[in-house]
């Protein structure tokens, strides 16, 4: 097998510019002299093509045609990137030209007599390139939620497969399979998208795990047109709890403030779907105005922070409002008899 390997480069006025190896060297494969024709191959817009010792000049200039040709269909029928690879051969003393993929295996995708080169059309060639082509495989099932909730597509393309695969082996809930995720017929069930991606985004809060729940978390921003507000409430909650895990990182403490600041919007509007929802029962806790009464502290700002409890107590959330305003208060009281501690003091989480 007779083939030169050279960098070469898509045309550009398919607008790509793709370098292309096929790796080893001229001499090696070609013999002497081999180094010199390549160097006298062009790296602009014309592909230039493997020279073979075995074919005359014509069959040469068809094969080049024929090669630019073959590029256009690669790129806008089948999608591929990896430029297919010319080799040459024989077979019982016939010349054989053969185009084969850019794979480990070298796999044929087309095999045509050099005789035939300056015989053969440039359709009936890629007919030929259509038949021989190895049909691409079938994208993989998902079934189970995701398919339920329409997030098959959404499953493949934004996470990798070591990250599918460690979702289904840690998401049990109840104790049940993880493949439920993405096996099964789900007819029916009481969980919004939302609900269902805020609550699988907690399964994943360890710090090596964390880059998928910011994943699941931007998809589930996707569906907040329409939803309920207790599940928007809910998805703000999880948001600050994994963001501000990573405090270290100034963009992802922006994150778990704008989400506090998010919540706390609702939280009105969650009041009242809550109270409707459980008549009698006292409001819970609130992720949103407790951790930003947090960082408000941390930073010093303490009238702010006494403004913002105040207002989560007038609204009824539980939580122990009455300590966070006093301790602020003291530390006010404190700030204003001594200013140059305050003055400096740095930004914190």
């Amino acid at each position: 097998m007779n083939r030169l390997h050279a960098e070469r480069r898509w045309p550009n006025d398919f607008g790509y510019n793709i370098p292309w190896f096929s790796g080893g060297t001229p001499e090696s494969l070609l013999g002497p002299g081999a180094a010199k024709k390549g160097s006298e191959m062009s790296d602009d817009a014309k592909v230039t093509m493997v020279l073979y010792r075995d074919l005359s000049p014509v069959e040469q200039a068809k094969l080049e045609v024929l090669d630019i040709a073959v590029a256009r269909f690669v790129l806008d029928k089948l999608g591929r990137t990896d430029r297919p690879i010319w080799t040459s051969a024989t077979d019982n003393g016939k010349r054989l030209v053969r185009l084969c993929l850019a794979d480990p295996h070298s796999t044929v995708v087309m095999e045509i007599a050099a005789d035939e080169l300056g015989l053969i059309s440039t359709d009936a060639l890629l007919s030929k390139l259509v038949a021989t082509s190895p049909p691409k495989p079938d994208r993989p099932r998902v079934g189970g939620l995701l398919e339920y909730f329409g997030l098959e597509s959404w499953w493949l393309a934004a996470l990798t497969e070591s990250e599918r695969r460690y979702i289904n082996q840690k998401y049990q809930p109840l104790g049940a399979s993880g493949s439920s995720l993405t096996s099964g017929a789900i007819s029916a069930t009481n969980e919004s998208p939302v609900a269902f991606l805020h609550t699988l985004a907690g399964w994943f809060s360890g710090e090596a795990e964390r880059p998928i729940a910011h994943k699941i978390l931007q998809k589930a921003d996707e569906f907040r047109g329409g939803a309920r507000v207790l599940d928007l409430h809910f998805l703000c909650g999880a948001k600050v709890d994994i963001y501000y895990k990573d405090r270290n990182s100034p963009a992802l403490v922006e994150r778990a403030i704008q989400a506090c600041k998010e919540q706390i919007e609702l939280a009105p509007r969650a009041a009242a779907a809550f109270k409707a929802q459980y008549a009698g029962e006292p409001l819970p806790s609130h992720k949103g105005y407790e951790q930003l009464a947090i960082i408000l502290e941390k930073n010093k700002k303490f009238e702010e922070a006494i403004a913002l409890c105040a207002k989560a107590q007038e609204q009824g959330w539980a939580g122990d409002w009455d300590k966070r305003i006093e301790r602020c208060r003291k530390r006010v009281s404190k700030a204003q008899k001594y200013p140059g501690i305050s003055s400096q003091s740095r930004k914190t989480y």
